[in-house]
């Protein structure tokens, strides 16, 4: 694992001393203007369609002049090693979990509170609120970064384990969990007796093998371009959607204020363009998803609702009262957040079916 960080940072440190960047009359290009993007997911993940799609947009609204250049699988790092690539001005945009941004900065812990939506709908309404947007680029602004986009990654996290079937608050004591970076995330594995782990996803398959990790907490459709459930690796999922991330796309504060008007003009119109594209179509890809792998033998089970408000209780009362502290989470943006829920509460699901 550690050859494969190793690999991965010298391939971006080679795309930074090669020029990679915003660089005009790049002579590798008949571009202007080239951007970098890395992903950690695989090509064929919806987030990564997403990519693909704001590269298409870009090239076409600029006649070719602007040509942005995708790297998906994790072919430049961990999300939190790109998103440090892209902080530090050595890649030029990099779209990763805003739960795996955490260790560099506290701008999006407000939006993975455990149990702080129930719907698609209430969660994207607050990541497009410009309030919050304007918030959270305050926070990103501190380190250099600033917030360019926003793709749904496939719902909540909900739990996934290769042997032992989760049914209850209690089937959870014990069970090592792979975790994103995220603080909040640990927490409520440790809330609900188990223990996280964090790991980078091009990492998990091996762990899970190798016996590092029971199971994941990952969006359900985060399975199957992994492919974990067709080996064995993942044999049941609890649909417990008790924690949510998005795919934030960040950009380096400096370079963006250095491009021309017009070059951010087609930048900002492409990937609105992109996260509508994206949002009209993952609801239809991830229900084909779910019916994939349960036609491949992958058990998803709901829990009795009783149980799912034990977790629901336990989880909200041990990471809330740690974590709205002023630092990890303030109140103020959580109250921002949390009167808009009320004002404008909508209805709703997660935009896949899982039965």
């Amino acid at each position: 694992m550690k050859v494969m960080k190793n690999l991965a940072l010298l391939a971006v440190a080679t795309l930074f001393m090669a020029g990679c960047g915003t660089a005009k009359g790049d002579s590798r290009s008949d571009g202007e203007y080239v951007f970098n993007v890395a992903s950690v997911l695989s090509a064929e993940d919806s987030v990564s369609l997403g990519l693909d799609k704001f590269a298409d947009i870009v090239a076409e609204k600029s006649e070719g002049k602007i040509k942005v250049e995708t790297f998906h699988g994790g072919q430049l790092g961990s999300d939190l090693e790109t998103f440090e690539a892209v902080k530090n001005g050595n890649l030029d945009m990099a779209t990763g979990s805003i739960a795996n941004i955490s260790p560099i900065t506290n701008a999006f812990n407000v939006l993975h509170l455990p149990f702080l939506f129930d719907s698609k709908e209430q969660a994207f309404n607050i990541v497009n609120n410009e309030q919050v947007r304007g918030s959270i680029d305050q926070d990103l602004a501190q380190i250099n970064l600033k917030w360019f986009g926003a793709f749904d990654s496939g719902g909540p996290r909900v739990i996934a384990t290769k042997n032992k079937e989760v049914h209850s608050l209690e089937d959870l004591k014990g069970m090592k969990l792979r975790a994103s970076e995220s603080p909040l995330e640990l927490a409520a594995h440790k809330a609900l007796g188990a223990k996280g782990t964090s790991i980078s996803w091009p990492e998990t398959p091996q762990a899970i093998s190798q016996g590092m990790v029971d199971g994941v907490t990952v969006p359900l459709n985060a399975l199957h371009p992994s492919k974990l459930y067709e080996d064995g690796t993942i044999k049941s999922v609890a649909y417990i959607p008790f924690q949510w991330f998005f795919h934030a796309t960040v950009i380096n504060k400096d370079k963006w204020e250095s491009l021309p008007k017009d070059v951010q003009e087609i930048l900002s119109e492409s990937i609105k363009e992109a996260e509508k594209w994206q949002l009209d179509n993952v609801d239809q890809l991830y229900t084909g998803i779910v019916k994939d792998m349960k036609d491949a033998g992958l058990q998803i089970n709901k829990l009795p609702e009783t149980e799912y408000k034990k977790i629901e209780k336990v989880t909200k009362d041990v990471v809330w009262d740690k974590y709205v502290d002023g630092k990890t989470v303030t109140q103020e943006k959580l109250d921002l957040i949390l009167d808009e829920l009320i004002e404008s509460k909508q209805a709703g699901d997660w935009g896949y079916q899982i039965e």
